[in-house]
């Protein structure tokens, strides 16, 4: 299994990444965590990490996406209630 130094390391490079490029992030984040979902079902060892870090860069992507063209939700577009 991975340590915590190697853990993180990969955290920071996936949301990087994620941050830098936003379309690229959302689609192969996409890609990777429904690869990983479909490994854990067949119970492979690398399926939870590849599902998390894919999950990972997808959110990152969605939201630094949403950010730069002005659609993220605040409370005061009475999105929230």
């Amino acid at each position: 299994m991975w340590d915590l130094e190697t853990a993180l390391l990969a955290i920071v490079v996936v949301a990087g990444g994620a941050l830098a490029l936003p379309p690229v992030a959302r689609g192969a984040g996409g890609f990777c965590a429904v690869i990983g979902m479909l490994g854990v079902l067949q119970g492979r060892t690398w399926a939870p990490t590849v599902a998390a870090l894919g999950l990972l860069a997808w959110f990152v992507g969605q939201w630094s996406f949403a950010v730069r063209h002005g659609r993220a939700l605040l409370i005061d577009d009475g999105a929230c209630g």
